[in-house]
């Protein structure tokens, strides 16, 4: 007996998703909009803020340390 649907081989979809499916979930989803949001602009905040930390530490390097400006160095730590 072969097997079916097992992590080897991908399973078909039958259906597709279309526009009626995304506005129902859409009805759902309504009263809670404000707060996915909120989330939203947390976690582009955060993802701005953990790609800026490798720059700041090469000002730190290239500029800060050599320099010994210590209130620069300050600054950014």
């Amino acid at each position: 007996m072969a097997q079916r649907n097992t992590f080897r081989e991908d399973e078909e979809l039958e259906e597709s998703i279309n526009l009626h499916d995304i506005a129902r979930v859409g009805k759902y989803l309504k009263p809670y909009i404000s707060r996915i949001v909120r989330i939203l602009a947390v976690v582009v905040s955060m993802s701005c803020i953990v790609v800026s930390v490798p720059y700041l530490t090469k000002i730190m390097i290239d500029d800060a340390i050599p320099n010994k400006d210590l209130g620069k160095l300050a600054m950014l730590a």
